[in-house]
């Protein structure tokens, strides 16, 4: 993942955020696909995380490679990272939003 791409997912994730999520709802990024990411890319991701950290609002990296979160974790750090479908279920099972329990 390079800045180019980075600046695309975030547009992405925070204009879903919005319509769907109405930023409270938790979002998902699904980074399985992402085979590797510069330092422009992570400070780019640290960006996006600070913008839903303000909003109270959690973000999950999903299925993220060590090599990936390692390059984010050099840019900051408070970021949740999810490596299995058993672990984002019940990430997304404990998580509520005002009185409705997310399932």
């Amino acid at each position: 993942m390079t800045f180019p791409s980075v600046e695309y997912i975030r547009y992405i994730v925070t204009k879903a955020s919005r319509s769907v999520g109405q930023n409270k709802l938790p979002m998902v990024i699904d980074c399985s696909h992402i085979q590797f990411a510069d330092f422009t890319a992570a400070e780019g991701l640290r960006d996006l995380i600070s913008i839903f950290k303000k909003r109270e609002q959690v973000l999950l990296l999903w299925k993220a490679k060590d090599s990936v979160i390692r390059i984010i974790e050099g840019v900051g750090s408070g970021f949740h990272v999810v490596k299995t479908d058993y672990e984002l279920e019940n990430i997304l099972g404990k998580l509520k939003v005002g009185k409705r329990r997310i399932d």
